[in-house]
């Protein structure tokens, strides 16, 4: 997956300049605001959401910049530090968020497939935590003979696979298109009352 350095700096300093700022001055008003017994753990909860987008933001700037170069990196470790920051949220709604290993030793991958591999995990652990309306959402990793498995498991209200995407959301087409852009195998099974499972087989050789 090619990167047209031009372009991806351009965007770094769009959301360095532009989207950046208004999060931190969102974040500086609501720990401005004066607080009641009742509305104080809404509030940090808004307050770590903002917190965790300023770091995605500077985590986009620095990888669209190149800053992170081409080392591999361990997938497993995105993987827990993506449930520490989600897991007050789940909180928030009843949810428990686990990650299930089954690796004998560490998955590397080249920053770039490490990005679209985490941001598939991202979206459809938020899938699953804004629409199903699980008690639970598993991550699990395991090998297969094709090479590295990945499963988003949820208990939720699942949905009909059939049905057309709602306008202007752009989860699952997103999530797609990164799998694609792997050269992986992605499976989406859900059926109404019977949660989702979203599996993605990445193979043992990573196109270039």
């Amino acid at each position: 997956m090619n990167r047209p350095d031009s372009d991806w700096q351009w965007m770094a300093h769009e959301l360095h300049d532009g989207l950046l700022p208004w999060l931190h001055g969102a974040h500086m008003q609501l720990a401005g605001l004066p607080t009641s017994p009742g509305s104080a753990p809404k509030i940090e909860l808004a307050l770590h959401c903002l917190k965790l987008a300023m770091e995605e933001g500077r985590s986009l700037i620095e990888f669209l910049e190149g800053l992170e170069g081409s080392h591999h990196i361990a997938i497993e470790k995105n993987f827990q530090e993506l449930l520490e920051k989600t897991q007050p949220l789940a909180q928030e709604h009843g949810q428990r968020l686990t990650l299930e290993t089954c690796l004998c030793e560490p998955s590397n991958f080249s920053a770039v497939d490490c990005w679209n591999i985490l941001r598939i995990v991202q979206q459809a652990l938020q899938n699953a935590m804004q629409h199903a309306g699980p008690t639970s959402i598993r991550i699990v990793l395991s090998r297969c003979k094709e090479g590295l498995k990945i499963e988003i498991i949820d208990q939720g209200c699942g949905f009909d696979t059939n049905t057309p995407a709602v306008t202007g959301h752009f989860g699952l087409a997103n999530i797609r298109r990164r799998a694609l852009a792997l050269g992986a195998q992605l499976d989406i099974s859900s059926a109404l009352g019977q949660g989702t499972n979203v599996c993605l087989t990445i193979p043992r050789a990573m196109p270039q």
